[in-house]
């Protein structure tokens, strides 16, 4: 499969952003607290970064800005453009990097004030679309060795990044890297995220959100519930429940009284390289699949449970998802948190935002959280999301796919951008308000 930049699926979403997105909601049952304080990506910013709680706030609410600029250099397909991050150390930046010297002061001067400010443009070594190529063929000839690893390009150092699970596997990498990305590859030993569907130890509840439980057909907790989605079978407009790939195909909803098997999946796009077996060894950039949710309440609610003592944030609540982002909006830097039912809610920082999974590029890299494990095993199909901290709005950004569970700093989370799913049916909607 050709990844090219951009990638023609992902471009057409974004050419068509107004007319189709999807909408995306989750599984509700009954009430649940509502948030009133709540600020665990605020909380983040402050610990990590030794800042004050105004200035988090302003960084968390800049965040939309960012993303409306993003859409403004994706919709000028300047074909120098490299990409962009936020910078929040030494001082905070929102960077904007070229692949060429040009002068552009006109470009900062149409930029709203309140952007100009923080906006620094840099030179870049390759444009995105060169360093996206390169990245594939990295990942192609890795693919070769069948070896466990994870690729990157890192658009602070502009070098290539890749972290194998055993030293013995460094020379190996090293001998089958294509000559003229030599120079330009930093090779280290570490944790791999795993796929996480299979958890010990949760108390499963009788109440489904999205964020809580789905059951194996044994009854044992498997997987967490995503966001719902809307779609169009035989002429009829339906709504269906969203998870991770690679989670069963047979799941139950537990109710007080009764338990409700999910009927599917619709589509399935399944992990490829699921230990459990359930892969279905094809190379690309997807982990989800869609159950046909007729009959339940489903609206765009998304519950959570405080499990890691977030200070002043509420032990449950619920969020209201009113918007998705897609994935050439999602920038290194950016604070994004995540619902699961095994560790609950957890914040960290996407620290790259076209990260290779699997050997294909096009996920998005989380890490650096403060909460004790960023993921565990059953998080997967759980929602990931950009909070504002100020309201219970929250913007819809992925679907948790695999993670490290350790409490390591260096490990990380990797999940699926939300746009992805209407890929393969083009009537699925969202359901925001």
């Amino acid at each position: 499969m050709s990844h090219d930049w951009p990638y023609p699926e992902i471009l057409k979403n974004e050419k068509n952003d107004l007319k189709r997105k999807l909408l995306l909601s989750l599984l509700i049952g009954v009430s649940i607290t509502t948030v009133t304080n709540a600020a665990p990506n605020v909380d983040y910013l402050q610990k990590k970064y030794n800042i004050s709680s105004e200035e988090a706030n302003m960084r968390i609410e800049l965040q939309n800005d960012v993303i409306a600029l993003s859409e403004k250099l994706n919709q000028a397909n300047d074909s120098d453009y490299a990409d962009m991050y936020i910078q929040h150390q030494p001082v905070y930046k929102i960077i904007v990097l070229f692949a060429d010297n040009s002068d552009r002061k006109d470009f900062l001067k149409s930029l709203d004030p309140k952007m100009q400010r923080w906006v620094q443009i840099k030179q870049a070594k390759k444009s995105r679309s060169i360093y996206s190529q390169e990245l594939d063929d990295i990942n192609m000839a890795l693919n070769r060795l069948n070896l466990i690893y994870t690729s990157v390009y890192d658009l602070e150092s502009q070098n290539f990044l890749i972290t194998v699970e055993n030293k013995s596997d460094i020379n190996l990498v090293k001998q089958s890297l294509p000559k003229a990305r030599n120079g330009e590859v930093t090779i280290k030993v570490g944790n791999i995220p795993k796929i996480q569907a299979a958890p010990s130890g949760v108390r499963a509840g009788d109440k489904l959100y999205a964020g809580n439980t789905l059951s194996y057909t044994s009854g044992s907790p498997g997987c967490t519930a995503g966001f719902a989605v809307s779609y169009i079978s035989g002429g009829v407009t339906k709504k269906g429940i969203l998870t991770s790939g690679h989670c069963p195909n047979d799941m139950l909803v537990k109710f007080n009284d009764h338990n409700v098997l999910l009927s599917g999946p619709i589509v399935e796009k399944q992990h490829r390289s699921d230990p459990n077996g359930g892969g279905d060894n094809i190379s690309d950039k997807y982990d989800y699949q869609i159950w046909d949710g007729t009959g339940l309440n489903l609206d765009n609610q998304i519950a959570f449970k405080d499990l890691n003592g977030i200070p002043e944030f509420p032990a449950t609540g619920i969020f209201r998802l009113t918007a998705i982002t897609t994935f050439l909006n999602q920038k290194k830097g950016m604070i994004v948190c995540k619902s699961g039912q095994t560790t609950g809610i957890t914040c960290g920082e996407i620290t790259n935002g076209n990260a290779s999974h699997d050997g294909v590029a096009g996920w998005i890299q989380v890490a650096n959280s403060n909460q004790a494990n960023i993921s565990a095993g059953g998080d997967s199909g759980g929602a990931w999301f950009l909070y504002p901290g100020s309201s219970t709005n929250v913007t819809g950004v992925g679907v948790h796919t695999a993670g490290n569970s350790s409490t390591n700093p260096e490990d990380y989370a990797i999940y699926m951008p939300i746009d992805y799913i209407d890929d393969h049916i083009s009537s699925v909607n969202t359901l925001k308000q």
